[in-house]
């Protein structure tokens, strides 16, 4: 998706999956590495998005 290859070098979304059990254990979070290659392929700042997330953590009281 987006051009971009799935990650070998770290625990990501972008991990390939063979099974449903894969799919299912992959993290919901990108490495950095990823986040960069999305951020730099459809445009956007990782700061402003790190920080929505975060406060969308608080407010549903989840780990960040």
């Amino acid at each position: 998706m987006f051009g971009i290859s799935h990650c070998v070098l770290y625990l990501c979304t972008m991990n390939g999956s063979n099974s449903l059990s894969d799919s299912d254990a992959a993290p919901l979070r990108y490495c950095p590495i990823c986040e960069r290659k999305l951020a730099w392929n459809i445009g956007f700042d990782t700061a402003p998005r790190k920080m929505r997330l975060a406060t969308l953590n608080r407010r549903f009281g989840l780990k960040s």
